[in-house]
């Protein structure tokens, strides 16, 4: 705990509240996913009306940590940009994969 509070006292307010929403996308992130494992418990199939939600969190949760890890770790933020690209074309192509 010290650790982390040492870490969150050197942050950069915008830093600070980019790291908060992170945690908040990762708990409708973590929501979504464990709705579609009940769906796929209770009604014996997977829900693919909603995978563009958990993509769309998780891009939103990399972009979000990558802007709080650039100042001090640059690869690890142009890595986690990359994630968040990647997952937010995948959210866009079930969009479209959705509506056609």
């Amino acid at each position: 705990m010290k650790k982390w509070k040492e870490r969150w006292n050197e942050m950069l307010p915008y830093e600070k509240k980019f790291e908060v929403a992170s945690y908040i996308f990762l708990g409708l992130a973590l929501g979504v996913m464990l709705f579609q494992i009940f769906l796929l418990i209770v009604k014996g199939g997977y829900l693919v009306d909603i995978k563009f939600l958990d993509t769309g969190l998780m891009s939103l949760i990399f972009g979000c940590s990558a802007v709080v890890s650039w100042r001090k770790q640059r690869g690890t933020a142009i890595f986690l940009m990359i994630m968040g690209i990647w997952n937010g074309l995948d959210a866009i192509w079930e969009i479209v994969r959705l509506f056609t």
